[in-house]
């Protein structure tokens, strides 16, 4: 039993050891939330520019931890195609901020809800695993998912100022994840650390 256990925090622990990039993915993602949630009438072309960047660091950071471990808790393809779908958007939209401004809510709408899907995924690992507070990442999953299907369908039915606070919100919403889903995966990190250590019996 202890083999198998053993087995399991060697794995966990490659997964996890990067935990400080979703930290700082989530607070850029907070900081491009709070800018465009106070700031709904602001120019789309300036929001693509900031909404670029974002992807650009989602998208390194995806790579980077599906390089690096083994990711025991999410799925690899995931974090590497992800990771590619990230890059590519926000060097589009940074390049071409002008051209892309008019998409800009269903391109953000549709990365938010492939976002919303992985949180839901990894929430459930974390709860298959009795990690607290899974149930919390699964719930802000759904949340952000439907807030996505609004961006994404209804664009401008209720107003550009509605959707951009509501990207605004759903930005916000998703940076608060990674910033509490990093700092639990801090947590199980040095308890898998202990673990090794001899500081925690199986």
């Amino acid at each position: 039993m202890g083999t198998i256990l053993s087995s399991i925090a060697e794995k966990a622990g490659r997964s996890i050891k990067n935990w400080w990039l979703y930290l700082l993915s989530g607070i850029l993602c907070v900081v491009a939330g709070v800018f465009v949630f106070c700031n709904p009438r602001s120019s789309f072309i300036a929001m693509s520019s900031l909404i670029g960047v974002v992807f650009l660091v989602s998208g390194v950071v995806d790579l980077v931890v599906a390089v690096t471990s083994r990711n025991y808790f999410m799925t690899r393809s995931y974090n590497v195609l992800g990771g590619i779908l990230d890059i590519l958007v926000g060097l589009l939209l940074c390049a071409n901020p002008m051209f892309n401004a008019l998409a800009l809510p269903i391109i953000a709408g549709i990365w938010l809800m492939y976002h919303s899907f992985m949180i839901i995924g990894i929430a459930g690992d974390f709860k298959s695993l009795n990690v607290k507070g899974a149930s919390w990442g699964i719930v802000a999953g759904i949340l952000l998912l439907i807030l996505s299907f609004f961006i994404v369908f209804k664009p401008f039915s209720f107003g550009a100022g509605v959707i951009t606070t509501l990207m605004g919100i759903a930005f916000l919403l998703f940076g608060l994840v990674l910033i509490l889903g990093s700092l639990r995966l801090r947590k199980v990190h040095n308890t898998v650390k202990d673990i090794f250590e001899g500081k925690v019996d199986y």
